[in-house]
């Protein structure tokens, strides 16, 4: 919208008459278009909204056979994690992304991870805090991230190569 405002300001600033005809009927054309789009984005937007919403709900009902993905983890984040930092939405879609790689498919899949290594990941933010800060905590995603290391050797060894951009190595 930003775009088709700067384009009609400069085109209504020459004034309509001094725009020959095929350029005003591309202009014409083209706000149809953005008019379209700006629609759509709207619609798309109010889906994704509508998605968070179900996700919540499923949720507030214990359903924790969810299909993860970026609107179901987000909101087990906040009803798991309710006195941690929140990461922003693209720390967890791409937390998202990992856990589907490291085969973890729904929301059930992640809580038992979590489970399963509770005392090891509250070790290892005893031993190890965010920032060598003593008292500090790490993030919603920055749990899980850890977790799934400490539950999945595999995955700790991608975040090692990633972190440090040596190749994989055979397993």
């Amino acid at each position: 919208m930003d775009a088709w405002a700067n384009v009609s300001h400069y085109l209504a600033y020459k004034g309509e008459s001094s725009i020959p005809e095929e350029l005003r009927r591309d202009f014409y054309a083209l706000s149809g278009l953005f008019y379209i789009a700006d629609k759509h984005f709207e619609l798309f937007f109010g889906h994704a909204l509508g998605v968070q919403q179900r996700a919540d709900e499923r949720l507030e009902h214990d359903d924790r056979g969810v299909e993860l993905n970026l609107d179901t983890l987000s909101a087990f984040l906040q009803r798991r994690f309710p006195d941690r930092e929140r990461s922003g939405r693209a720390a967890v879609a791409e937390m998202t992304d990992e856990l589907l790689q490291f085969e973890l498919r729904t929301l059930d899949d992640v809580e038992a991870m979590l489970d399963q290594v509770t005392e090891g990941f509250a070790e290892h933010e005893r031993k190890w805090p965010p920032n060598g800060t003593p008292g500090a905590r790490f993030t919603d995603v920055g749990v899980v991230r850890i977790s799934l290391g400490e539950a999945n050797p595999k995955y700790a060894r991608f975040v090692e190569q990633r972190a440090t951009g040596r190749p994989p190595e055979d397993d």
